[in-house]
């Protein structure tokens, strides 16, 4: 980047890329949540997380997935104008998480489906 950049098109640069991060984490936690449905209901795993035990053989699941995102996305888009820094790298963290779920959840039906 161009580091002589105004501060106003910094700032409108890290929105727009706050923007795609969070639009990212929603749709690695939906794909999360649909993986891990198809998985329970093949009866190739079982749910770990112990909140979302119950919810595991219903459609709730994603539901419940998806609220909590939105959720989360909505406070990261509003803490991200106090603290763009911080905000940018705890996001980019829970993507790297998320996206290590998701693969395993694909390596979960891959090898089930063997």
């Amino acid at each position: 980047m161009n580091d002589t950049l105004p501060a106003a098109e910094k700032a409108v640069q890290n929105s727009r890329n706050q923007r795609i991060l969070l639009g990212a984490l929603f749709c690695l936690s939906v794909a999360d949540g649909i993986i891990t449905r198809f998985i329970i209901t093949e009866g190739l795993g079982v749910e770990s997380n112990f909140w979302l035990t119950r919810l595991a053989f219903s459609d709730a699941l994603i539901a419940v997935k998806i609220a909590a995102t939105l959720l989360v996305v909505y406070l990261l888009w509003q803490m991200h104008y106090r603290k763009p820094k911080l905000v940018m790298g705890f996001t980019i963290a829970i993507e790297c998480w998320y996206t290590l779920i998701v693969f395993w959840n694909i390596f979960i039906v891959v090898m089930g489906s063997r």
